[in-house]
């Protein structure tokens, strides 16, 4: 069974900001799919994200700010 999140509860687990993680769906660093216009995201894609020991790349300079 899947559970899927939205970029805020992705965000929150994650530790960074919703936009950051709409511009990893974006540009295909987090998978997810859009459903009715919004970002749906499958939880086991964070975990494994979380696992993997870091961020996927920003795409713009000065993307997260680290060590807050």
């Amino acid at each position: 069974d899947t559970t899927m999140i939205d970029p805020r509860a992705a965000a929150e687990w994650l530790g960074v900001h919703p936009e950051t993680v709409r511009r990893w769906l974006r540009g295909g660093y987090l998978p997810g799919r859009l459903v009715g216009g919004r970002w749906r995201i499958d939880t086991g894609a964070v975990a494994a994200l979380l696992e993997a020991g870091g961020n996927p790349p920003t795409t713009k300079a000065g993307g997260d700010r680290t060590g807050e």
